[in-house]
């Protein structure tokens, strides 16, 4: 457009004007009065349109930015320390183990607790928990199996299977070659192995240290047949029928002439063979008796038949003993009067098994070395805390309420002291409306009803245990769970085992 140039009135939407910057007396003739802010070409004054006078750029600077910055830098660093392995440990952690790091621990205990766990599951725990033996402790180890469904079966078994760890030899035994360090261990040999023995001799002069080497050695190669079974393959009642199943199957059908059997029959015996091996072999691994083999095959161990097998064959038959604890059901007991000292559901059941050692150390030795001498190389405990019967009338609380079951505890002191803590559970009491007596505590019976009160019962019984002198703990008794015509009623060697039942 020209200067002077006439344009059309309104509406502008047919043409544009672009401003950009200028004032509005840029593009008339009157110039005066001039405009605030612009130029006579009208041009508006580029400092005050961005107004830099009164602008301040923005800087990182301040004692807000640093705080914020330092609170980051201290953060990150505390996260990088915290992950720093061993950082903020107050002693370094050992190479390599001693028997003298137990020497001064009162006693070390394992405690395997169950419910409602199969015999399978239970035996192959308390077997896991076993082998953790530490070698040539020097503390008192104990094994605790602490059955919450207070089941006599599960008890049975567990004495079946202190019978088969008694007759794990405690003499040297005739190997064909000495197990390397990596074969014993399953670790590489060498003197930088944390595993490897640091003797001048690796063979064993003491029955304790004999027992041990074979016990470790056995319950090792056990656990690592039953490491793969899972809750659903720990079922041994179910194979056992699922077994016999198939036996009656294929004796039911042999009678035919092969001639007249067709090939789909014959395929279908192959596979009832096959699964019934398939059977037989967890059911070997789970009693023992593969790992048992594995020994004879890869250690030297000698076999049952042959003249110095003595001690294997007792072996061999206390493994069968246990294997038919498996299988026989999960409610029952293969026994003919394993059922004769079962405690009531009510009251506490409880006892103890240890292994003592024949000799009793050097006749120079001193005190202490013969003392640790005759303690028991470990200490199994079957424990199985009241369970009285219990319906939706009972208030399940931890103080004693109605429909509970409670003992009493004298106030005085004295009188306390007179009776244990598990003697005085003996005597309970189903509490009622006006239950009351103000001389005595009443305490009841189950505080907890779930796992965590089992291991506190567990806690308290081992502490009692402990406290006790060496002469009651190692006492010998005589087991009373199998019949004198039964298999398993063979009572253990004198001077090799000792147990001690304590039930109520």
């Amino acid at each position: 457009m020209a200067e002077g140039q006439a344009i059309a009135p309104p509406p502008f939407n047919d043409r544009c004007i672009a401003v950009s910057g200028r004032c509005g007396y840029a593009c008339m003739e009157q110039q005066s009065p001039a405009l605030e802010h612009c130029d006579p070409s009208g041009s508006i004054f580029s400092e005050d349109l961005l107004g830099l006078e009164a602008f301040e750029p923005p800087t990182n600077e301040g004692a807000v930015v640093g705080l914020f910055v330092w609170t980051l830098l201290l953060g990150f660093a505390v996260k990088i320390l915290t992950y720093t392995p061993g950082l903020f440990m107050p002693y370094k952690h050992a190479m390599h183990y001693t028997p003298n790091q137990t020497a001064k621990l009162k006693y070390i205990a394992v405690c395997v607790p169950s419910g409602a766990e199969t015999k399978a599951c239970v035996l192959r725990n308390i077997v896991g928990a076993l082998s953790g033996l530490p070698s040539g402790c020097q503390c008192p180890f104990h094994v605790v199996f602490a059955d919450e469904g207070h089941r006599h079966p599960q008890k049975v078994m567990f004495r079946a299977l202190n019978r088969v760890l008694d007759a794990v030899p405690a003499a040297t035994l005739t190997v064909s070659r000495v197990p390397t360090a990596r074969s014993v261990t399953g670790t590489r040999s060498g003197a930088n192995s944390p595993r490897t023995p640091r003797t001048k001799s690796y063979r064993p002069t003491s029955s304790r240290a004999v027992k041990e080497e074979n016990l470790k050695l056995f319950l090792k190669h056990w656990t690592e047949k039953t490491r793969a079974f899972q809750l659903a393959t720990c079922n041994t009642e179910k194979m056992a029928k699922r077994i016999k199943k198939l036996r009656e199957d294929l004796l039911a059908g042999g009678g035919a002439a092969d001639g007249a059997r067709d090939k789909d029959l014959l395929r279908r015996d192959e596979a009832s063979k096959k699964e019934i091996k398939s059977l037989e072999d967890m059911l070997d691994s789970l009693c023992g008796t593969s790992a048992l083999r594995l020994l004879q095959s890869r250690y030297g161990w000698p076999a049952a038949d042959s003249e110095e097998g003595r001690e294997i064959r007792e072996l061999e038959e206390a493994i069968q003993c246990l294997r038919a604890e498996l299988t026989v059901g999960e409610k029952q007991v293969a026994g003919a009067d394993g059922s004769a000292d079962q405690v009531p559901a009510c009251e506490d059941d409880y006892e103890d098994h240890s292994w003592l050692p024949s000799s009793t150390g050097a006749s120079g030795a001193s005190d202490e070395e013969a003392a640790r001498a005759r303690a028991p190389l470990y200490t199994m405990h079957y424990v199985a805390r009241a369970k009285p019967d219990e319906d939706e009338r009972t208030l399940k609380v931890q103080h004693v309420a109605r429909g509970g079951w409670y003992y009493k505890v004298p106030f005085d002191e004295a009188k306390r002291q007179k009776k244990s803590w598990l003697e005085w559970r003996r005597n309970i009491y189903e509490f009622q409306d006006g239950d009351y007596d103000v001389n005595k505590v009443l305490v009841p019976v189950r505080t907890s009803r779930g796992k965590a009160g089992g291991l506190n019962f567990v806690e308290n019984y081992l502490r009692i245990y402990s406290n006790t002198t060496f002469v009651n703990r190692c006492r010998l008794a005589v087991w009373t769970q199998c019949a004198s015509s039964h298999p398993c009623s063979a009572s253990p060697t004198p001077g090799t085992s000792s147990s001690q039942t304590s039930s109520t």
